[in-house]
């Protein structure tokens, strides 16, 4: 059995207000398929997020969970460098492979780098018709961006300003969470990271063991992604500025207070230059 992106049901859920309902009836669907089926011999699950804390999978203790952390299996996420190349070539687009690179590499899985194999298919598919075809942005409209959209609204100032470094070509350091839920992800700032981290907006450039904790360096892998960061996310974070309470700022400068008022000016300023 296999069973592609189950966790699509749980996000339109979680966005239109019936999770816990579609908790109920997704672990009523797994128990009685995959649990209480006399004749499955195999299955296979994919989604994002990795789902644990729900107990969709009530009394199925034996499950073997891979995530984009693994090395187990990870060339068979995408596609690898040599097989980028291997394409392009017998296309006659060699002069391409650089251009591709820029654009749809850059993620790490496991310890293999891999392309986006969709942007890549799109792509070469496009430029073998029109040798004049600039590198665009094709993995927008592959999935919604629905949830990262409500993240933003949910953030705060520090937020804005990582995106700011992310955008300059820097990284943000966070500890990784890989047992995330829907319900729980307006818990931190961390959640927001996790999150995009786990559904391909970021690149692991580097990670440690702090004690009992991970620690990651993750930045934008590629145009592509920045494209999205530079015309969505921007945008987001300039119509949530709109509406923006500025009293505290008003207090602030009434009161002297010199700290605040700086921040809040800092904040604006990476606002405004960024329109």
């Amino acid at each position: 059995m296999l069973i592609d992106e189950y966790d699509v049901p749980l996000e339109n859920a979680f966005s239109r207000g019936f999770y816990n309902k579609m908790i109920d009836f997704i672990r009523s669907l797994f128990e009685s398929g995959l649990k209480d089926s006399g004749s499955l011999g195999f299955a296979v699950l994919t989604r994002c997020l990795r789902v644990s804390k729900e107990s969709i999978f009530t009394g199925m203790n034996n499950l073997s969970i891979i995530s984009i952390r693994n090395a187990k299996f990870d060339e068979y996420f995408g596609f690898k460098v040599d097989e980028v190349q291997q394409l392009c070539h017998y296309y006659d687009m060699d002069k391409e492979y650089k251009t591709i690179q820029e654009w749809y590499d850059g993620y790490t899985f496991g310890q293999t780098d891999i392309y986006n194999p969709w942007s890549v298919i799109q792509y070469i598919d496009d430029a073998r018709a029109n040798t004049n075809w600039p590198p665009m942005d094709y993995r927008a409209n592959t999935s919604s961006n629905s949830i990262v959209r409500t993240l933003i609204d949910h953030s705060d100032d520090d937020d804005k300003m990582q995106i700011e470094e992310l955008l300059a070509g820097g990284s943000i350091r966070v500890q990784i969470h890989e047992d995330i839920t829907y319900g729980e992800i307006y818990d931190t700032s961390d959640n927001l990271w996790n999150f995009m981290y786990f559904t391909g907006y970021f690149r692991k450039m580097s990670e440690r063991m702090e004690g009992s904790s991970i620690y990651a360096e993750l930045a934008i892998p590629n145009k592509e992604v920045q494209y999205i960061f530079e015309e969505k996310v921007q945008s987001w974070f300039r119509e949530k500025v709109k509406g923006r309470d500025m009293t505290p700022f008003y207090t602030a400068f009434v009161n002297k207070d010199c700290a605040a008022s700086a921040l809040t000016l800092k904040f604006l300023f990476i606002l405004s230059s960024l329109r």
